[in-house]
């Protein structure tokens, strides 16, 4: 009965929608700590342009997984509020 009552979003907004190994908590904290890393050498180190790509490439697991929640929790609080009237 629970899988009939769930609030249903669109497919590209379920948690599994998106690879396992970009979902991994380990992932997406050695993509937080690469972007720092990187972002922090550019400025302190003036060290090559390149890192800015892999400060984006750090940072881009993370920023799915949270534009992901955003769009869920968005696509809800509308069908919410379709159903209630509001």
């Amino acid at each position: 009965m629970e899988g009939i009552r769930r609030a249903r979003v669109p497919a590209f907004l379920e948690e599994e929608s998106l690879p396992a190994f970009v979902r991994a908590r380990g992932i997406r904290i050695a993509g937080l700590v690469l972007a720092v890393t990187a972002v922090g050498a550019r400025f302190v180190l003036d060290a090559p342009t390149y890192l800015d790509a892999a400060a984006v490439v750090g940072i881009l697991p993370e920023l799915l997984v949270r534009l992901q929640a955003v769009g869920r929790r968005v696509a809800l609080g509308m069908a919410w509020a379709r159903n209630t009237g509001r």
